[in-house]
Parts: structure tokens; C-alpha cells; sequence
């Protein structure tokens, strides 16, 4: 290991240059700041002390004020509980008419929506069952089919009545 002499004699001066800077532009303000803050701190508890002085004065006749304040409170208190059960039973009272009414409200809306969706349901079932029947049939040759559906007319023909029958003829 090589040391060299001029780069740690040169070092050294920077530590000191750099100490002396500091010590001229960086500690002495703030040595200066903290004696102000400590001087305004002094000042502070002094100026606390007085002020603890007199709030306990001021706490002394308070509490005289406060014997008298905490009867009338009491009696506020219980005036104002009283007026609050009866809004509150009243509000009861409403809020539960009320609520029945929706229920019943929400009944009438459900067995309306339930035979919407009935509705909604045998129409898709219809739809699906025609095109089911359309697309079987479509697999029938043509012949095949027509001749099942006259057919099939002429037996529901045959159980028509004579009355319906002439009706038609």
C-alpha cells in the first residue's frame, strides 16, 4: 500500500478550510438562532405562568357558575326527553303505517312482475316449440309431411261436430 503525502497534506487542509467555513457561516447563526428560541421559550413559560395563574382564578368562579348551570341543564334535560319520546312514538307510529303500505305496495309490484314473467315465459316456450317443430319438419320430405297433415285434418275434421260442420260448409 502507497501513501501519498501531498494528496493526504492537501486533504487535511480541505477538512480544516471546510471546518472553518462551517464554523463561520453554519454554527455561529445557529448557536445565535437557538439562543433567540431560548430567550423567546423563557419568555413563553413566563408569560404561561401568569396565564395559569389566572385561569385558575377564572376556575374558581367557574365552578361557582357551573353549580348553578348544571340544575338548569337537568331540568332542560329532562323537559327535552320528554318531547323526544313523544316525537319518537309518533314517528313510530307513522314510520310502521308507512312501512305496511310499501309492503302491501311491494306485494302488488311482485305478483305483477311474476305475471309478466309467466307471460314472458310461455311466450319463449311457444317461440322455442315452433322452432323446434320447424326445424323437425324440415328434415321430413315435403311429401311425407303433407300427407301427415291432411291426415291428421281430416281426424279433426271427422270429430267436428254436425253443427260446426255445416257451419263451415
Amino acid at each position: 500500500m502507497h501513501i501519498d503525502w501531498w494528496t493526504l497534506a492537501l486533504q487535511a487542509v480541505n477538512v480544516l478550510i471546510l471546518i472553518w467555513i462551517l464554523g463561520r457561516f453554519f454554527f455561529r447563526p445557529v448557536a445565535n438562532l437557538v439562543a433567540k428560541r431560548r430567550e423567546e421559550a423563557t419568555k413563553l413559560l413566563a408569560d404561561a405562568d401568569a396565564a395559569r395563574k389566572e385561569a385558575e382564578g377564572l376556575r374558581a368562579e367557574a365552578a361557582t357558575l357551573r353549580a348553578g348551570v348544571d340544575a338548569q341543564r337537568d331540568r332542560l334535560l329532562a323537559d327535552a326527553r320528554k318531547t323526544a319520546e313523544a316525537e319518537k312514538a309518533s314517528s313510530l307510529a307513522q314510520l310502521s303505517n308507512e312501512l305496511d303500505q310499501r309492503r302491501k305496495d311491494a306485494a302488488v309490484a311482485i305478483e305483477k312482475d311474476r305475471i309478466a314473467m309467466q307471460g314472458a315465459v310461455l311466450d319463449r316456450a311457444s317461440e322455442l316449440s315452433v322452432q323446434i317443430a320447424r326445424r323437425l319438419l324440415e328434415r321430413l320430405p315435403t311429401s311425407a309431411a303433407f300427407s301427415a297433415f291432411l291426415k291428421g285434418l281430416s281426424v279433426e275434421l271427422g270429430k267436428l261436430s254436425a253443427e260446426t260442420h255445416n257451419r263451415l260448409a
